[in-house]
């Protein structure tokens, strides 16, 4: 072969094997955007939700004004496919205390919750979501931790406080003091502890303090509570404490850069310490071998969190032994090294670029490899060839956590995996300006708004405007805002602290830490190892575009033949006989009403009679409700909720003609004629509760008012037979004498439920708040034989006006089934003292002004107005939301008051 052949050769090789590589790019590229393809189209799209509340805490007795944007993860745009929202109130220990259903105005939802009188004053969940976002990971739902205070149910005041013995045993101090501020004296009370699950009932009595004291040993469970029952001043007082946390321990994560800690490979660990109260803590501290060598000092370098390199062998053990700010020393073991896998190293570099880095063990060729870049559920890149060190460039590249997953192209599983942040800052912008430098009360304010979008140009969109007090609503700064929630925390697992931080431009070190973050929390909105492999979600609620009644109708026996629907309306009117295909399913649709409708659904056999055939409706479910808040510790836990809110919430409660809030316990109420369940008659004879039932903060908070039950978190159980104890030792608690022997096999001791007539699975209790619940019972045991077939521990019976709830007519045939409505479109009430009749009445607003939905044009200008309050305090301004361009906007404000 001559030279010139030889040279042509060489470039034809040359030339086939790069047209191979990229041919094997290209297709690999493919199949993933193919899986993603095939993902969508079997699955669907995901929704994002994020809701804007009028402040960040609230008095019992007020309102939350509230507005939600439903969007698509990958631009931001609307997702108009959900009709409907739920936002639910659920207490710290997990208890359901408010669900709304909220009609959509093209992915916008606004409406307002009411406060209960009677809330126990301390931390809550605000949730929100719709069916569709209920199919996947119940992590992101969106959720936000609100605090509610307490001065309007203030008959009987309680203050609680607790201190620690060398034993490790706790005291808690509750003072009782009437409304006038005088001492509850030597009254007999009633408590509960509620400590890892288990219940105890106590008797104690109050001494010429008004003091109770109630010594326990704690524990860490998050449902942990004291709950205390005293009739005083002609009234009954109960109250829920939520135990805090005791301990100053703390828990130490370690978690490799990649995933897994390869043997022989030099990697970044990254840390995370995190105490009993869900915070960070901060530490410092060392790694050591099972020989006792130290590799390294290690420290925490912001909220706990902290970073060092080690190579591990495979033969050896690691531990780290660490120290909190406290001074507690624990140790904790390192993952072990694995002897075969993979590694990453990503470093940020200059020009918004990062550099990675791929390292394999010898078994797994490094060629079999390539790395999927996605982020918001879009492949950004696939990077064939990692054997080499790579420079990827995040300018062009959407805003938010970036998914690096190194591959394995033959089996499709995921070896190793990278968080990264993109932060291009493209967001728009709001320019606010006022009519006035400086306001007097009941003066009219106009502010005017200017929008542009990242390029600097006017840009249109939706916004949310809140005006409060900024001496009774005191805002902080790092608190989760539209840009850390949509960004960042609605696609991670775990709580993130102050996320606000991370985006201020003045926080020189928020990218390092915002990388911090990235190595200590997972992510698994979109998994691409089951979207690969094409391991898709089996959805379980179709997008409910419209309210629906759905079901079946069956035989007696076997399967019901060519069988049809009647459907009637409670008023009679019938809306038709419709036939069922061969599945014998019904969809019931067109019955969209603010208004609770009653339906009367007759199943009919091919005949046209209801012989042989049965109806079967299909019960609505919700997201569990069971997410207790992490415990605060006693001695840093500070109230947020500002002592000039609470009096004023209550000044203006009364002012506005608010009623004095009054217990009763529960009274023995006849049937109503309206709805005469088969049960009804049963239970005439005993306690149960109706009327207003809101005036309980939940369905578990009432069910307190019986004393045979015990009430733990949301476990339900019957208390053994007990006594009250009658003679007090003074300063000395009597607990509660059992007078039955325990029955062995017996310890869960749950009760049979019954609603509208149909026995029911105990979790049911979960779906129904106050307002959905028209009467409660609790039958005992022994009258309770023949109301259901679990009734060896009483029945708890519940009627209910809920959507797609059945009632028990005697036939099988027919169903009767209340269709809740959603909620009326609600608007912010503001005085307009341009009206005379107005001027004499005390204008106590926190929330000075609320638009839930700001608009501007393709000009960029939005213009509102309001009217001030009594009080001389300055006001903030807070607009959030997105621009038709799906950029994210968010801008404060400061009014001055004139002194």
């Amino acid at each position: 072969m001559n030279k010139k052949h030889y040279i042509l050769a060489c470039c034809l090789l040359l030339l086939s094997y790069i047209a191979s590589a990229q041919t094997a790019a290209v297709n690999f590229y493919t199949i993933t955007k193919n899986a993603f393809v095939d993902y969508y189209q079997k699955v669907g799209k995901q929704e994002k939700l994020y809701l804007i509340t009028d402040k960040p805490y609230y008095s019992a007795g007020e309102n939350i004004y509230f507005s939600a944007f439903l969007i698509h993860p990958t631009l931001f745009t609307p997702a108009i496919e959900s009709s409907f929202l739920y936002v639910e109130l659920i207490s710290a220990d997990g208890r359901l205390i408010t669900r709304l259903k909220v009609l959509s105005d093209k992915g916008r939802f606004s409406n307002v919750m009411p406060l209960s009188t009677k809330l126990d004053a301390g931390r809550y969940t605000l949730r929100a979501y719709t069916r569709w976002m209920s199919n996947f990971d119940k992590e992101f739902l969106f959720r936000k931790e609100i605090e509610i205070g307490n001065y309007i149910d203030d008959a009987i005041q309680t203050h609680v406080s607790y201190s620690t013995n060398s034993d490790k045993s706790v005291v808690a101090r509750i003072t009782f003091r009437n409304s006038l501020g005088r001492p509850i004296a030597n009254q007999d009370m009633e408590y509960t502890l509620n400590l890892r699950g288990k219940s105890k009932a106590y008797m104690s009595r109050s001494n010429e303090k008004g003091v109770v004291t109630i010594k326990f040993r704690p524990s860490n469970t998050l449902s942990d509570c004291l709950r205390v029952r005293i009739t005083a001043n002609s009234r009954i007082l109960e109250r829920t404490f939520q135990l805090p946390s005791f301990s100053n321990d703390f828990a130490v994560q370690f978690l490799p850069e990649g995933g897994n800690l390869i043997a022989g490979m030099p990697q970044i660990v990254a840390f995370k310490a995190i105490g009993t109260d869900g915070k960070s803590v901060e530490v410092e501290g060392y790694i050591s071998d099972n020989n006792g060598n130290v590799l390294c000092d290690i420290k925490s370098r912001h909220k706990g969190m902290g970073v060092f390199l080690m190579t591990a062998q495979a033969d050896k053990r690691y531990t780290a032994t660490i120290t909190s700010e406290k001074g507690l020393t624990r140790t904790f073991n390192l993952p072990n090294a694995l002897v075969s896998g993979c590694s990453i190293q990503v470093k940020h570099s200059t020009g918004n670029s990062i550099l990675m880095k791929v390292a394999t063990t010898p078994d797994l060729p490094i060629t079999r490899l390539a790395a999927v870049i996605q982020t918001r559920g879009v492949v950004e890149a696939v990077i064939e060839d990692v054997s080499r060190l790579k420079r990827i460039s995040l300018s062009k590249m959407m805003s938010g956590i970036a998914l690096i997953s190194i591959v394995d192209k033959e089996s499709k599983h995921i070896v190793a995996e990278r968080l990264v942040f993109v932060d291009n800052q493209n967001f728009a912008t709001a320019e606010i300006t006022a009519d006035k430098s400086h306001f007097s009360p009941r003066e009219k304010v106009s502010l005017n708004f200017r929008f542009r979008n990242s390029d600097g140009r006017p840009t249109s969109g939706k916004f949310v405007v809140s005006v409060t007090d900024s001496e009774a609503v005191q805002l902080d700064p790092a608190s989760e805002n539209i840009f850390s929630y949509l960004l960042l925390s609605s696609d991670l697992r775990g709580h993130i602290e102050k996320p606000a931080e991370y985006f201020n431009k003045e926080n020189t070190n928020r990218k390092e830490y915002l990388d911090l973050i990235m190595l200590t929390n997972g992510w698994r909105r979109y998994d691409l190892g089951k979207i690969l492999k094409g391991d898709h979600l089996k959805i379980q609620h179709p997008v409910e575009k419209e309210q629906r009644i759905t079901g079946q109708v069956m035989g007696i026996i076997g399967k019901a033949r060519k069988p049809s629907i009647a459907i009637f309306q409670k008023n009679g009117r019938m809306h038709g006989i419709f036939p069922l295909n061969a599945t014998n399913r019904f969809r019931i649709t067109g019955i969209d009403s603010p208004d609770t409708i009653q339906y009367n659904i007759q199943a009919l056999n091919r005949k046209g009679n209801t012989r042989t055939v049965v109806i079967k409706v299909d019960p609505e479910t919700y997201p569990s409700t069971n997410i207790p808040l992490n415990r605060p510790n006693f001695k840093e836990y500070k109230p947020s909720v500002t002592e000039a809110m609470l009096i004023g919430a209550k000044e203006k409660y009364y002012t506005e003609g608010g009623m004095r809030v009054i217990d009763i316990d529960a009274v023995v109420v006849t049937a109503s004629r309206e709805n005469q369940y088969s049960y009804a008659t049963a239970i005439d004879s005993f306690n149960s509760l109706s009327g207003d039932l809101t005036r309980y903060a939940s369905v578990y908070d009432a069910l307190q008012r019986f004393r045979q039950l015990e009430i733990v978190g949301v476990d339900v159980r019957v208390r053994k037979r007990v006594k009250i104890a009658n003679n007090f030792i003074e300063d000395t608690d009597q607990e509660i004498t059992e007078t039955e022997e325990e029955i062995p096999g017996d310890e869960e001791r749950i009760p049979g439920v019954l609603v509208n007539g149909t026995p029911a699975d105990i979790g049911v209790l979960d779906m129904y708040a106050m307002d959905n619940i028209t009467r409660l019972a609790y039958v005992e045991a022994k009258d309770a034989v023949g109301l259901s077939a679990n009734s060896r521990f009483g029945v708890i019976i519940l009627e209910v006006r809920d959507v797609n709830r059945t009632t028990s007519t005697g036939n099988r045939s027919i169903a009767n089934v209340l269709v809740a409505g959603y909620c009326k479109p609600a608007e912010f009430y503001a005085p307009s003292y341009d009206t005379p009749s107005t001027s004499n009445k005390k204008d106590l607003r926190t929330t000075i002004a609320w638009n839930p939905d700001l608009r501007s044009g393709k000009e960029g200008m939005a213009t509102m107005s309001f009217w001030t309050a009594d009080r001389r305090n300055d006001y903030n301004v807070v607009i959030e939301g997105i621009t038709d361009e799906g950029e994210l906007c968010r801008a404060t404000y400061r009014l001055i008051a004139k002194q």
